[in-house]
């Protein structure tokens, strides 16, 4: 079976348009700080076959983490996922740079996490 990393995340509205031929700043709402925590309690006779490694990355106006483990004892997969935006005014000039870091959590977001029967 494959699991998604996270069953409902608002991190995954983040989808910036086209980045060619920026003039004007682009805003944001507000800085923001999201953390989305997922876990699956596996039933009896599943277990972990592959989780996605945990990753880092930032840009000047950003910063993405995501951790995934499992827990033998409680038989449950945990995904963990944060994004931090510390400025809601993006210049032009720097439009490229945070779209590609967000293009980068859409990415992130399309791993799974695998389990099968023991």
């Amino acid at each position: 079976m494959f699991l998604p990393l996270q069953i409902y995340s608002e991190l995954l509205r983040y989808k910036l348009p086209k980045s060619e031929n920026r003039h004007l700043d682009y805003y944001f709402e507000h800085p923001f700080e999201d953390t989305d925590t997922t876990f699956f309690h596996l039933p009896a006779n599943y277990s972990i076959d592959a989780l996605p490694r945990s990753k880092k990355f930032s840009c000047e106006y950003a910063d993405f983490s995501s951790k995934y483990w499992y827990e033998e004892k409680e038989k449950a997969v945990y995904s963990t996922v944060k994004v931090v935006l510390k400025h809601h005014i993006i210049p032009a000039s720097k439009y490229t740079e945070v779209k590609t870091f967000f293009d980068a959590i859409q990415k992130e977001s399309t791993q799974r996490i695998v389990i099968g029967k023991e």
